[in-house]
């Protein structure tokens, strides 16, 4: 399926115009809880719907790493209202829910199962992030927890968004810190995609892009945000979505779950933590032809000391080590084994704890 983007800058199309278009007169809105108003969602929300004829119905009841009751309440809500079409308005644990809520109302099945049939209540989705980040509106899976606080990947070509629109204004009132976090995690997917066992020629364009426009950028709108500056962000985030949309994610994703689920650090920052040991992992004992590591330090604008240049990038943006009293095995225990399978080196249990000790300060 060929996703439709929504931009202000190339497009004449609206929100408002889309609901008019398509004739949509029930419309379930899948929002966080304080951010729908921080963000300035609520006031475009009923701007582009005022002089609409519409019933929209908000659900927000979740936390911020979704975990499958949310997910159950998400389907029964969503049951009840009967809708014409899903909004998710918010960061990437909105879209990921809004993306789960739409997938298991148009599908019977298990949640966990992997075992899904379509049923009768086909009904669009429209993404609309309020962080640059995730890329969440852009991919064809979803992050879930279980109740022991694992993390589960649900992926299907029916999860994608059939539309996305980008808003720069959204994320205007993002603080540095959330900036940081949510810039750093696209970055991350961007450099993840081009080193990545699936990495296409396709996926490659996507990644490029995508750093071209959040490298430079990121440290600047963490200090001095303009609008200029914002739509950069939301543009390259969205790219960074495209190429792990084909990818996937990589070793620095795969030890981030554990540090958030059971630490609470932010998903960026916990991508961020482990990520410059990661890549000096990949560059001196992965499979990464030497033209693309070339071709990356370009990118990262160094002479390819990749360890050096990334963790000082990472601590000029402010992501530092949170002071926690870690334990390296149940973190060792959360990593996931899919995303480490896209890795372009093999990291072994004894790899990943040495990795992780380095990471918490043990080593």
């Amino acid at each position: 399926m060929a996703q439709i983007l929504i931009t202000s800058k190339d497009s004449t199309e609206t929100l408002g115009s889309l609901i008019s278009h398509n004739k949509w007169d029930r419309i379930l809105l899948v929002t966080g809880k304080r951010s729908y108003e921080i963000s300035g969602s609520k006031d475009y929300i009923e701007k582009e719907c005022s002089n609409i004829d519409i019933q929209l119905s908000r659900f927000s009841d979740f936390q911020n790493n979704p975990n499958i009751d949310d997910l159950r309440k998400g389907i029964v809500f969503a049951e009840k209202f009967v809708p014409d079409a899903i909004i998710a308005i918010g960061g990437g644990s909105v879209m990921d829910m809004g993306k789960l809520i739409r997938f298991f109302y148009t599908h019977d099945g298990e949640i966990l199962s992997g075992s899904y049939n379509t049923n009768s209540n086909k009904v669009p989705l429209i993404a609309v992030p309020t962080t640059a980040g995730t890329g969440s509106e852009a991919t064809h899976f979803a992050v879930l927890y279980d109740e022991e606080k694992v993390k589960h990947s649900i992926s299907s070509p029916e999860i994608l968004p059939e539309y996305v629109i980008l808003r720069p204004e959204l994320t205007y009132n993002q603080s540095s810190y959330l900036t940081a976090c949510a810039g750093f995690d696209a970055l991350a997917q961007s450099i993840e995609a081009y080193w990545n066992k699936n990495a296409t020629v396709e996926s490659d364009a996507y990644a490029e892009r995508a750093m071209k426009l959040l490298y430079d950028t990121l440290p600047k709108v963490v200090k001095k945000p303009t609008p200029e500056l914002r739509e950069k962000m939301s543009e390259g985030a969205y790219w960074a979505g495209r190429a792990i949309n084909i990818t996937k994610t990589t070793a620095p994703h795969a030890f981030s779950y554990p540090f958030t689920s059971h630490y609470r650090i932010p998903h960026g920052h916990a991508v961020a933590l482990t990520f410059p040991y990661i890549a000096d992992f990949n560059f001196s004992r992965g499979y990464i032809p030497e033209q693309r590591k070339t071709a990356l330090c370009t990118l990262l604008e160094t002479s390819c000391n990749i360890y050096t240049t990334l963790k000082n990038y990472i601590l000029a943006i402010g992501l530092v080590m949170p002071v926690n009293k870690y334990d390296p095995n149940l973190i060792l225990r959360g990593i996931s084994l899919e995303r480490l399978a896209n890795n372009p080196a093999n990291i072994n249990s004894d790899d990943a704890l040495a990795i992780i000790n380095k990471v918490i300060g043990r080593i």
